[in-house]
């Protein structure tokens, strides 16, 4: 709690960036990294400082927070704007929410909404007169303006200054649906009968935070529901509601048939078994239009967007170059070396515009800024909704890699539950979703191993959303990544490798003949030339009554006399 606040409106009294997280309930980080708050001094009194950014990256005036009372810098009038431009999650959206003031964007914001701040009642006409583009980029759209109730003072005056910025803001924006809402007129009284809340930032303190939040939702949409049954007769609702003919004709698009939809796909995978390379498979196919893994369909050619902020810039390489991914634009990537990119920072939107890229986020849980990272329901809300923008600005597909829970290593049996770490609600928002797990045989230990050493790959697709999927198949990267740049389909369907070419029996024909021709041949040599791991080199040796001894491969009978 503050404390009382002086009535000299000359005593300003100190507050910090720590001290306005915890009032607000929102994250530090999320405060200081995505809206750029700090402490800074005054007049000898400690503040925060709150900048304010164009949509087009122009510092404008910031304003500073005191425990009782915000302020301008001095002469700045031609430099005020609305608040959150830079932040916008979706700025192509059809709706946008203004609200009065900054804490009430950041907290809009920071549950994925499309906000902005007004800074004051009474600012909304320095604001347009200063940014007139803002006109443009709202008409069309709903707005949904938070209208927060009278003072006390005003009360006494018969004022309502919200009211008259309402008013306001519908003259202004005559080609926008604009609606207020009343979030006070649905909160619960004092004994004074005065509401508990105010504002969307008073909602949200008043329902604990993040652990309030479906409660802070809730009362969001009671109010907003009750808001658009005031405004029916006023609102074009036919825009944005289909009838069946003017939906979108036709089957769901196919990247690559059977496997890759339009939309939204995750590969799902404990750590360290394969999925990057997957991903990176499914990239080279996609972008220099080649059959996936050599055999399904890549319906047309697709440039890619590879965002990997858990791999350094060397090891993507390494294997980009190893599997002749293309180096120019049908290819871009970000490492460990440029950080995470916010989902819709300009430079993503505007890649987005030129390519048209498939985009993969690898591991998408690092792309979910400023939310809780031991939410899952928060992570996946706000994944949903970056990456469903980056959908409607033109990207084809997004990829998104994520990690299975630690069950999932000892399950029999793909399903979606057991593929997708944390709440159902990732499974949800999928087109198609593919576990991936080291390809094992009941009871055979030393199968799953060999699986493990030579990245044999079993995969599964768990969900299809409106689409056949291919069958599950085996895929194998060793020795044949090194050899030709990508997998080996070595199951899938009626089709198997082992009966095609890759049997025991033309394993050791293979091995057979290296040994005639070199006896010195490593075993390492002789797993490549097979595909086959260690232990089972070594036991179609000695089925050939072959061993290794340190004067190479000799016969088991006579081990004085080399092969």
């Amino acid at each position: 709690m503050r404390k009382p606040v002086p009535t000299e409106p000359t005593a300003k009294l100190p507050l910090t960036v720590e001290q306005y997280s915890s009032e607000k309930k929102l994250p530090l980080d999320y405060l200081t990294k995505e809206w750029g708050l700090k402490n800074v001094q005054r007049g000898g009194v400690c503040c925060v400082e709150q900048p304010y950014t164009r949509m087009d990256g122009e510092v404008c005036a910031p304003r500073y927070r005191y425990a009782n009372a915000k302020q301008s810098p001095y002469n700045s009038g031609d430099h005020i704007i609305l608040y959150g431009q830079k932040q916008l999650i979706s700025p192509e959206g059809s709706t946008c929410i203004l609200v009065e003031g900054e804490s009430d964007t950041q907290t809009l914001h920071h549950s994925r909404y499309n906000v902005l701040g007004v800074p004051g009642t009474s600012m909304w006409d320095k604001c347009i007169s200063n940014d007139p583009d803002i006109i443009d980029f709202l008409a069309f759209k709903t707005v949904i303006i938070i209208q927060e109730p009278p003072s006390l003072a005003e009360k006494a005056k018969g004022l309502d200054s919200a009211a008259k910025m309402v008013t306001k803001i519908k003259e202004n924006l005559p080609l926008s649906t604009v609606v207020a809402v009343r979030l006070w007129e649905f909160a619960p009284k004092d004994s004074d009968g005065e509401p508990l809340y105010k504002d969307v930032s008073g909602l949200w303190i008043h329902y604990g935070g993040l652990p309030g939040f479906s409660r802070f939702m809730d009362a969001l949409h009671i109010a907003s529901r009750a808001a658009g049954k005031k405004g029916t007769e006023e609102v074009e609702w036919r825009k944005f509601f289909h009838t069946i003919s003017e939906l979108d004709q036709g089957e769901m698009k196919q990247l690559v048939k059977g496997f890759l939809p339009e939309g939204v796909t995750f590969l799902g995978s404990l750590s360290g078994v394969g999925k990057t390379w997957l991903a990176l498979s499914l990239a080279r196919a996609l972008a220099l239009q080649k059959p996936f893994l050599g055999v399904y369909e890549v319906t047309e050619q697709h440039n890619v967007l590879y965002l990997v902020p858990e791999m350094g810039s060397r090891a993507l390489r390494s294997r980009a170059e190893k599997m002749g991914l293309p180096d120019d634009d049908r290819f871009r990537c970000q490492t460990l070396k440029d950080g995470v990119l916010a989902l819709d920072s300009p430079q993503m939107l505007a890649a987005i515009d030129e390519l048209k890229p498939v985009i993969f986020l690898d591991t998408a849980i690092r792309f979910t800024a400023g939310v809780e990272e031991n939410s899952s329901s928060a992570n996946a809300s706000g994944l949903a909704n970056a990456v469903f923008s980056l959908l409607r600005r033109g990207a084809p597909a997004v990829v998104c890699n994520h990690h299975s829970p630690k069950a999932a290593g000892d399950a029999d049996f793909m399903t979606l539950e057991n593929v997708l770490r944390g709440t159902g609600d990732f499974g949800a928002m999928c087109d198609a979703v593919w576990g991936v797990q080291h390809a094992r045989k009941a009871g055979d230990k030393d199968y799953q191993q060999e699986s493990s050493d030579l990245t044999r790959l079993s995969v599964r697709c768990v969900k299809p959303r409106d689409f056949e999927p291919v069958d599950p198949f085996i895929i194998q990267g060793r020795p044949h990544i090194d050899e030709v740049g990508d997998f080996r389909v070595i199951m899938a369907g009626d089709f198997n490798a082992q009966t095609a070419g890759n049997s025991d029996d033309t394993a050791k024909l293979t091995i057979s003949r290296m040994v005639e021709e070199n006896p010195q041949v490593s075993l390492k040599a002789l797993m490549r030339a097979t595909g086959r791991h260690n232990t089972t080199v070594k036991r179609l040796a000695g089925e050939l009554e072959l061993r290794q001894s340190d004067a190479g491969w000799i016969k088991s009978e006579s081990s004085e006399n080399a092969y």
